[in-house]
């Protein structure tokens, strides 16, 4: 950052939905408003292993190892990485070096995003969401759903019974949306039909913070991970 002589300065810190990162505006005290974004030099990612059947799973950007050995059906913390295009590599730790899912993605400085591995074995794959874990209106939580079940096709979601989520197809994400702090339960139906798949009961949201409930496995072993992402 280059700051002038003589001349005073605000320095505006912002975010782009980061649990965590900020990016900042400089802006001189001066008659004509000039000001310059700076951006942070960082983003942030996270690893989902929901790919039924796979060994635990190691992951790197660019060759730089990043998490090692998750579990399936398990979550990492956020981890730090340079801002900008990364390539997102995927081996088992049982047979290192052998790559079963990479993606390539450009981290927006100061975002959070999570990376899901998914897939049979043979067929795994990865694909990412871009996570917003700002706080919900006071006195909620935030959740969004997402369908990384493998040839399942499209389903709804009903939290206490009621449609909240209609024909969200596999590898993606619904919205975010808030409830009031409670238990709930989570029924993932076919899309279209009152054919149950996963019923969860006692799901446990906390007002102001901000939550992924993924849909995984593959019929009749499907399970329901819960990630708390702020």
């Amino acid at each position: 950052m280059t700051f002038a002589e003589k001349t005073a300065y605000y320095f505006v810190f912002y975010t782009k939905g980061s649990s965590t990162l900020v990016s900042g505006a400089l802006l001189a005290q001066d008659t004509t408003g000039t000001g310059t974004l700076e951006n942070s030099k960082i983003a942030q990612f996270k690893v989902i292993h929901a790919a039924p059947g796979t060994d635990s799973i190691n992951v790197q950007y660019d060759g730089t190892p990043a998490f090692a050995g998750i579990p399936y059906n398990n979550a990492t913390s956020y981890t730090q990485l340079p801002a900008g295009s990364h390539t997102i590599a995927v081996e088992t730790t049982t047979a290192p070096g052998a790559l079963i899912a990479s993606l390539q993605r450009s981290f927006d400085p100061a975002t959070d995003t999570s990376i899901v591995v998914t897939g049979l074995p043979g067929a795994q794959t990865a694909f990412a969401l871009s996570d917003n874990n700002l706080p919900g209106s006071v006195g909620t939580a935030r959740i969004r759903f997402v369908n990384a079940a493998p040839n399942l096709g499209p389903v709804d979601v009903l939290v206490n019974f009621a449609p909240k989520v209609a024909s969200l197809p596999t590898n993606s994400g619904s919205t975010y949306i808030e409830f009031p702090e409670n238990a709930y339960t989570i029924d993932f139906t076919l899309a279209g039909t009152a054919t149950s798949l996963l019923n969860l009961q006692g799901v446990s949201l906390t007002a102001a913070r901000t939550y992924t409930l993924y849909l995984i496995g593959t019929s009749g072993q499907l399970a329901g991970l819960l990630t708390r992402d702020d």
